[in-house]
Parts: structure tokens; sequence; C-alpha cells
């Protein structure tokens, strides 16, 4: 078993029990914005539309993500739900121009327009994203999304789900439902 998360600079963290980190490096000096475990793999996204690949959590290689890398464009958010990736991000203005990335094997990616979204994730029955317009978003096929809208402006950035409980959280507050 093996944690790995993203951080500034490229910094690639691994731990083997969720408490000690090691800081590796990823081959890159840019921001790893996500990273997701799936199919024998980590996949971690960033600024400039950059995706790298890890069996081991240490050694990255670049992926092409088949995007044209464009001013201000950045992948934000990936999710794995044991038969496809998604991939999320956004350029330019960000109330304008989101778009989703879904892959079945990691590599060859197919790419639409979405509302730009935070905190990507998948949470065991459905993928979940938020948008900066005080929506949550939830998917069981990451196609077919339904739109809740939240009492207050509020862009999530993780989420986390408990019995029967969903828990967001980000800016400017949490949100349960």
């Amino acid at each position: 078993r093996l944690f790995v998360a993203g951080g500034g600079e490229g910094a690639s963290l691994t731990s083997p029990d969720g408490e000690a980190w090691t800081r590796r490096a990823s081959g890159t000096d840019l921001a790893l914005a996500a990273v997701t475990w799936g199919d024998g793999e980590f996949l971690a996204v960033g600024p400039i539309t950059f995706l790298l690949a890890s069996s081991d959590g240490q050694n990255w290689t670049v992926r092409d993500t088949g995007l044209t890398p464009f001013p201000y464009a950045h992948l934000s958010g990936i999710a794995y739900n044991g038969g496809h990736y998604l991939i999320n991000g956004s350029g330019g203005d960000i109330r304008e121009s989101g778009f989703l990335g879904r892959s079945q094997d990691g590599v060859a990616w197919h790419w639409t327009s979405f509302a730009v979204v935070g905190g990507l994730r998948w949470l065991g029955t459905e993928f979940f994203a938020s948008s900066a317009q005080k929506e949550i978003l939830t998917s069981k096929n990451g196609k077919d999304w339904a739109v809740e809208t939240v009492p207050e402006p509020a862009y999530f950035n993780a989420a986390a789900v408990g019995e029967s409980v969903t828990q967001c959280v980000g800016w400017p507050r949490a949100y349960q439902k």
C-alpha cells in the first residue's frame, strides 16, 4: 500500500502509512494539482494540460492528453471509478471555459466542454464535482450529470462520503448533505 499526493514545484509525496511522507521529484517543476490511482498506476494532473503517470509513485513519465496547451489552461482534478478516468480543467476566464476528459485506459482521451469544477472525486458510487456557480454535480457514469444548487456560493475542492452523508469542504465554507 502506498499513498501518493501532489504538491507545489512538482513535488510528489509518498507514504506507506499516511503519516510519514517522503518528497520525490516528479520530473516537472509545475504543481501537481491532483493524483489518483487506477488500473495499476498513479496519474497526476497540473497546469499547462500535463498528465504524469507512475506505476510506483516515484518514477514519473509525461503522458500526452491530446490537448493543445494554451494560456491559463490547467487540469485541476482527476478521478477513477474502476472503469474509466475523468479529468477536469479550465482555461481563460474561469467562468466560461471548462472542459472534461474521459478515458478508459488513461492514455486516449475524449474531451468535451463542461462546467468549470473543483474537487473532482469518485466517492464509491458516483463522481462528485462542484462548480464556481453554487452547484454540486454528481454522475454515476461520468457522462450524465445531476446538478444541485447549494444555498451559498462556494467552491469545493474536496469531498468525502460517510454513512448517508456527503461532506464537502472548500472556500469559503463547508457543506453537508
